[in-house]
């Protein structure tokens, strides 16, 4: 790119074959073939001197062929089975199985199920704008907002079958082989199909301070969030809805000389899951931290520890998941219950009962973590870490 725009275009195809060998005289192909395609371009432009636009784009695109029948099964099966319990096929072409319907031929759920077809296909995209504030108002101040939507979606289709499928007892007068039914299959192929996906929107805006005052150095930052995702094919009508989440966080910042530091975040975060009054948590932090190395005593042997720091910090996270996949914990859910019989007639009518009770006092769960540790690093090689929490 130049003074004005900056690009960058990648894109990429990835093809993977399998050790699986197929039956050709089949109008399918059952081995393990996978392709995958990426594409990613980043655009910058500076509308102003102050003003920068990106837009980033990016898609990838997977497809997949296997067989009808699952992996698993098809290993679990070429393990079990001795190889001198029968043969991978008999010579007359009819397809082989154990006696007594105890397990499945590897070669049959290999070359003979159907076959699979998968894809994926995830696109992502983000818009930006961020304006630096330095002329304008005072130096060091930044303000970006970001806009990004994805979508993800996944297919799954399945076209299976299973053979007849004998076991030789014996032969015959004439030598041929005499057969026992052991699974009656199908030539038809039968269909099934799996698929999910969803779509996310996610929103935000920050406002960032950085600036250094002889050996001061001090930093801000106020920060907006919202997200909202939407599950696109839904089990029941509770995890079709969107999830939404919200939040506001602050961080000062400040060192010495660049030999102490101190950071102080705060973080006011909301959930759906909860009820009004409950859905919104306070969760602060803080931090300390000591370059030792950069200290005048420490001159002496900086020439075998170049870098030693200590640091330490303590602050409080919340977690909003409720457990067992349910959602909104401030509102009883219904279920089915036992009935009665009525009238002359004894209709019967199924019944409702409660099955989750409501909880309006349930909040965030908060925990407290804490952390001590020490970055070092020995004759400008060796880079060591060590962290207690």
């Amino acid at each position: 790119g130049g003074s004005i725009a900056r690009y960058y275009v990648a894109g990429s195809y990835y093809n993977e074959g399998s050790i699986f060998k197929e039956d050709k005289s089949n109008d399918y192909t059952s081995s393990i073939n996978y392709n995958k395609i990426n594409f990613r371009a980043n655009l910058d432009i500076n509308l102003t001197q102050s003003t920068i636009l990106n837009v980033n784009l990016a898609n990838v695109y997977e497809k997949k062929f296997s067989p009808g029948a699952s992996l698993d099964d098809i290993w679990g099966y070429a393990f079990m089975t001795s190889p001198n319990a029968f043969p991978v096929r008999y010579s007359d072409g009819t397809f082989s199985a154990p006696g007594g319907s105890s397990g499945y031929n590897p070669y049959n759920l290999l070359t003979q199920s159907g076959y699979t077809e998968e894809y994926w296909n995830s696109a992502q995209s983000l818009v930006g704008l961020t304006q630096d504030f330095s002329e304008i108002v005072t130096p060091g101040l930044k303000a970006n907002i970001k806009l990004s939507w994805d979508a993800y979606h996944n297919n799954k289709e399945v076209r299976s079958k299973e053979v007849n499928q004998y076991f030789a007892t014996g032969r015959n007068e004439d030598g041929t082989l005499n057969y026992q039914e052991i699974y009656k299959g199908s030539e038809s192929l039968t269909y099934t199909n799996t698929v999910g996906g969803y779509k996310t929107t996610y929103l935000e805006a920050s406002l960032t301070y950085d600036r250094v005052f002889g050996k001061h150095r001090v930093g801000a930052l106020f920060l907006y969030n919202q997200k909202k995702k939407t599950y696109t094919a839904s089990g029941n009508m509770l995890s079709s809805l969107p999830y939404k989440n919200m939040g506001i966080a602050g961080r000062l910042t400040y060192s010495f000389d660049d030999r102490y530091f101190i950071e102080g975040n705060v973080g006011y975060n909301g959930s759906e899951n909860f009820s009004p009054g409950k859905r919104f948590g306070v969760f602060p932090a803080f931090a300390l931290g000591w370059m030792v190395s950069n200290e005048k005593f420490f001159q002496p042997v900086t020439h075998i520890i170049d870098m030693l720091k200590l640091k330490a910090s303590i602050g409080q996270s919340g977690n909003d998941e409720i457990g067992g996949g349910r959602r909104f914990v401030y509102l009883p859910t219904i279920v089915g219950a036992y009935g009665t019989y009525w009238g002359t007639s004894h209709t019967y009518t199924g019944g409702t009962a409660v099955g989750e009770y409501a909880n309006e006092d349930v909040s965030w769960e908060v925990s407290t973590k804490t952390n001590v540790g020490f970055e070092l690093s020995l004759f400008n090689a060796l880079r060591l870490q060590a962290d207690y929490f």
